[in-house]
């Protein structure tokens, strides 16, 4: 009788490279506004993307060879013409008498969106694209525990001038990653949400948790993020999944981003209306200045002459906020980013989201990729009144990217 044994062998090189990329990038976009409450994590972001890109180097003639497709051609090439208009921005923002003069922010942003995109072609080739929604599943995980584990102990307490912070950033920014960490859950349980009633428990009672989180730390945009969460999520079934089909269009995300960024400019006349005011007012619990967003809003046309082509320089969004406004940034996803790197840049970046999408339409397997893009839309919504198109939405947008690549390989077996 023969007997086979399986043994063990060490982690090919390949692997190792491909594990250290994929943890520079993801902490990257994790621990973006983290430097609010530490300060030093700053001095790490560079480094981290450093050796992100030294792990992508052996990996460059797979790259040159596969921009032959058309699903990797036309997005890479959106993505760097994107890059070089942040680097001119840059520059620009550099002679300007507002904010820093250093480009380095802007550098750094273009050396992690090109690894993110690289990397998500790297994953989508081997097929990893499970391992890596579980990897980030679980990363989130730990820092939400954490914060939340520090929120409500107060064994420590950050602060941000006369604001508190928290690990992760601002009350946003923790509103954000309960929001983020529900959808992961989500994707991974895709299968048997709809189906366990055990995964439609912790459904159920997540959605509460992360609005009570969100009430604790005075974030009502975060509440309305998860309100909006739950309905387009509870719509992710069999009977809805035919409604939620058109999110997937370029054209209806087009529209969105349009009616995000009017919003502040139709402010004043939809705040006006009464039942919107009792909303805001009484609902919500907040002024019908939207807490001061109507005065941003107001003059931003106005303060904006002169700089409407390059903005002021990424990196120099919250100086110039300060500056113009007297705001800690523009109240508006979309808005912000015209603030920083002017209005050609801003709709190359739009136009890389459109062209994922795009591609993600004639994807065979939609429902795979579907709770991410419910959160792409719902920090769409957000954005209208805040800033949401940070580093880690962006990572969602790639992560979407990952997942139509993948599904168009030739199925193979992934290595065990």
């Amino acid at each position: 009788m023969k007997m086979k044994l399986r043994i063990q062998q060490r982690m090919p090189l390949d692997s190792l490279l491909l594990w250290v990329a994929v943890f520079c990038v993801s902490t990257y976009a994790l621990i973006e506004h983290m430097s609010i409450s530490i300060v030093e994590v700053s001095a790490i972001k560079l480094p981290l993307l450093y050796l992100g890109g030294l792990c992508m180097l052996p990996k460059l003639g797979l790259f040159f060879k596969r921009l032959k497709k058309k699903r990797y051609f036309y997005v890479i090439g959106v993505l760097l013409i994107f890059c070089v208009l942040i680097y001119i921005s840059a520059r620009h923002g550099a002679a300007s008498s507002i904010g820093s003069t250093s480009v380095r922010p802007a550098v750094r942003l273009i050396l992690y969106l090109v690894e993110l995109f690289l990397l998500m072609i790297w994953l989508a080739e081997v097929g990893w694209g499970r391992r890596f929604l579980n990897f980030l599943f679980h990363y989130v995980l730990i820092l939400t525990l954490v914060t939340d584990l520090l929120l409500f102990s107060r064994l420590i307490v950050f602060s941000n001038g006369d604001f508190e912070s928290f690990l992760v950033g601002t009350k946003f920014t923790v509103s954000y990653f309960h929001m983020n960490l529900l959808t992961l859950w989500t994707m991974r349980r895709a299968d048997q949400t709809y189906s366990d009633r055990r995964a439609r428990r912790v459904l159920i009672i997540g959605v509460p948790v992360v609005a009570l989180v969100s009430i604790y730390v005075d974030c009502m945009t975060g509440v309305l993020g998860c309100l909006v969460l739950v309905v387009l999520f509870f719509l992710f079934g069999k009977t809805g999944m035919k409604k939620l089909v058109y999110l997937n269009s370029p054209v209806v995300l087009l529209a969105a981003m349009v009616a995000s960024v009017a919003f502040p400019f139709l402010a004043e006349q939809i705040v006006s209306v009464p039942f919107v005011t009792y909303v805001v007012e009484t609902v919500l619990g907040r002024n019908s200045s939207l807490t001061g967003r109507m005065n941003i809003f107001g003059m931003f046309g106005r303060q904006m002459e002169g700089n409407w082509l390059w903005g002021f320089g990424f990196g120099n969004g919250n100086a110039a906020s300060v500056e113009l406004f007297g705001y800690a940034n523009a109240q508006n996803a979309l808005l912000n980013w015209i603030l920083q790197t002017g209005i050609p840049a801003t709709m190359l970046f739009v136009l890389l989201m459109l062209t994922v999408f795009h591609f993600l339409s004639k994807s065979k397997n939609i429902t795979r990729s579907m709770p991410l893009v419910i959160l792409v839309y719902v920090y769409t919504i957000l954005g209208a009144v805040e800033v949401t198109f940070s580093m880690s939405f962006i990572l969602w947008i790639a992560v979407i990217y990952l997942f139509v690549n993948e599904d168009a390989q030739p199925k193979k077996t992934e290595e065990t």
